[in-house]
């Protein structure tokens, strides 16, 4: 009955039913209440469902377990960072030790961010563009350097790293509506009604449009 109901919830999560793949792997846990694949598949299904805290509690719980295991440490870390938990973010990345480890050090580089420790996470980002030679990894260090210099008020620069990570992914919608954001705190209304539109032109239908529309209509109006 437990492999049955771990493979019931297997079936369930690969077609989308995430409420009945969950119950059939609350089953699995309540047969075998200790072992870790049951609880492993809940504590994945909640962080998959955006439930941070449930998520949270379990982690932690496969983490006394198996206290090298990198991904119950990244996704508690990135949990804790969704929550502004920069301290505790720290307090858990600490844990880790050994050889460079991309996915690692780019969270600990945002923790660094978020703790106003900016000349740690500007050197951590070099370090980063040095490791890898992905367009992905490094369309991804482009735009966190832009969140480092916003956070420093340092708009133009923000601006450059919008734009090498535009060079990477020009057709990525996300990156347009943060130019728009920096034009406007630049007062530059006309780049950032075309950056707004941009957003609007390239998001897919389901994304969020209402904050592009409203800076696309704000920055007509100031630019006339």
């Amino acid at each position: 009955h437990f492999k049955l109901h771990l493979f019931r919830g297997r079936c369930f999560e690969k077609t989308g039913s995430s409420q009945q793949a969950l119950k059939e792997y609350s089953l699995a846990r309540r047969l075998v209440p200790n072992t870790i694949d049951p609880i492993d598949a809940i504590a994945n299904l909640h962080y998959g469902m955006k439930h941070y805290k449930k998520a949270r509690k379990l982690y932690e719980k496969l983490l006394r377990r198996q206290p090298s295991n990198k991904l119950y440490l990244l996704r508690l870390v990135r949990i804790s960072l969704y929550y502004l938990h920069y301290r505790k973010a720290y307090r858990l990345i600490r844990r880790r030790v050994g050889d460079f480890d991309f996915a690692v050090e780019l969270e600990r580089a945002r923790i660094f961010t978020g703790l106003a420790r900016y000349s740690k996470a500007t050197k951590l980002y070099k370090k980063l563009h040095q490791k890898t030679s992905s367009h992905k990894d490094k369309f991804i260090i482009f735009t966190d350097q832009a969140k480092l210099s916003i956070q420093q008020r340092k708009y133009s620069q923000a601006l450059s790293f919008l734009v090498k990570a535009l060079k990477l992914y020009p057709n990525n919608a996300g990156t347009y509506l943060e130019q728009g954001k920096i034009f406007y705190q630049l007062k530059q209304f006309r780049a950032c009604k075309k950056a707004a539109m941009r957003y609007l032109s390239l998001a897919p239908s389901f994304a969020p449009r209402a904050q592009a529309k409203l800076l696309r209509k704000t920055c007509q109006k100031l630019s006339k």
